[in-house]
């Protein structure tokens, strides 16, 4: 399914350079970034309601990428349903407008978030589906690390397949509420 990455405080912020006069807003114009993201202006004031921000980044005040940062409850491709525990989030729904790509401006944003959340947020997470690189690379680009995998099993059970490091693996599992697994499941074992 994908990757779960995590950044926690104290870990580094490795140096971005976006593009010159990025900037980063809480968004507070609704209609703004349901236009941005062709979404239902409902849909932004539903994710609103369910303790979701929206920021958006601009170049010279024109949108470039967007993202959301969940508390409380939250979702993966409606497969997964998970509660972010207090002092942490979710951040998802990422996108950088194609006249933007490979400047920088998706590590820039995740950077920018963390930075704004980080007094009162502790632990922050994202993810990205298999075999996006590109998402992979900004995320990484970012300073988060990889947490671990989530997959699929064939009888449909989802599973969390441990990373590098053995604290974030459990901490990832257990915000997503599934089983971790130490070691790659045997071959013709998993996944889809």
């Amino acid at each position: 399914m994908g990757t779960l990455h995590t950044w926690w405080r104290g870990d580094p912020l490795p140096a971005v350079v976006p593009p010159d006069n990025f900037t980063v807003h809480e968004l507070e114009q609704p209609a703004l970034l349901a236009d941005v993201a062709r979404l239902p202006v409902r849909e932004i004031l539903q994710r609103i309601q369910r303790n979701n921000r929206p920021y958006i980044g601009t170049v010279d005040g024109e949108p470039a990428a967007y993202g959301w940062s969940a508390a409380g409850p939250a979702e993966i491709d409606t497969v997964l349903r998970f509660d972010v525990p207090d002092g942490e989030r979710y951040l998802w729904d990422f996108v950088t407008l194609p006249q933007w790509r490979r400047m920088g401006i998706y590590p820039a944003l995740l950077q920018e978030i963390v930075r704004r959340e980080s007094p009162t947020v502790g632990r922050f997470w994202v993810g990205h589906d298999a075999g996006n690189m590109p998402s992979q690379r900004g995320i990484l680009k970012a300073g988060f690390r990889p947490a671990g995998e989530m997959r699929m099993l064939p009888d449909s059970r989802l599973v969390f397949v441990a990373g590098g490091d053995a604290g974030r693996s459990s901490a990832g599992a257990a915000i997503l509420g599934i089983p971790l697994l130490h070691q790659e499941p045997p071959v013709g074992a998993c996944c889809r």
